[in-house]
């Protein structure tokens, strides 16, 4: 498919893995490996773990996680190998092999990118058009899928009609 404005081929769809080297030049690949493994843990540990243990950096397949306290680090090693063998499962792209625990400081909380309670001002498409979802199912993370398909049934939604204020 050519792109008329420039003359130039387009590319088909590419993975969101791909991009981000693109996106990021400075990006290393445990970078992208973190992220991973860090959209899972918000996801997939319980509630009272998120507020008091959360993952702050993987290098060379570690994942450091850091607790608010000593007993929360004491508590957190006896659910080690089921978290980790849990992480392994659900993101294995993040090639994760070991995880270490330690008291230390807790990132913020990423803030919800939706609040589902708002209604949307822009309406979106029921479904994603096929060569969309035909990409989509090389996702593997549901998560993550939903997500994207949810984002591009809001951009390629009509966008409402803008409202002419009385001056």
């Amino acid at each position: 498919m050519s792109d008329s404005r420039s003359g130039k081929k387009r590319e088909g769809l590419s993975s969101l893995a791909s991009l981000m080297p693109r996106a990021y030049p400075s990006m290393e690949p445990d970078d992208v490996a973190a992220l991973r493994a860090f959209a899972w843990w918000s996801r997939a540990v319980p509630e009272r773990v998120a507020k008091n243990a959360r993952p702050v950096r993987l290098h060379n397949g570690v994942l450091l996680v850091h607790t608010s306290s000593s007993a929360w680090a004491h508590d957190l090693s006896f659910l080690r190998d089921q978290i980790l063998k849990a992480i392994q499962t659900s993101a294995p792209h993040a090639g994760i092999r070991d995880m270490r625990i330690q008291v230390g400081p807790l990132p913020a909380v990423p803030p919800r990118t939706r609040d589902l309670s708002v209604p949307d001002p822009i309406v979106p498409l029921e479904t994603v058009p096929s060569e969309i979802a035909a990409s989509l199912a090389h996702v593997h993370d549901d998560a993550l899928r939903e997500s994207i398909a949810y984002a591009a049934k809001i951009s390629l939604a009509p966008r409402p009609a803008k409202s002419k204020q009385k001056k």
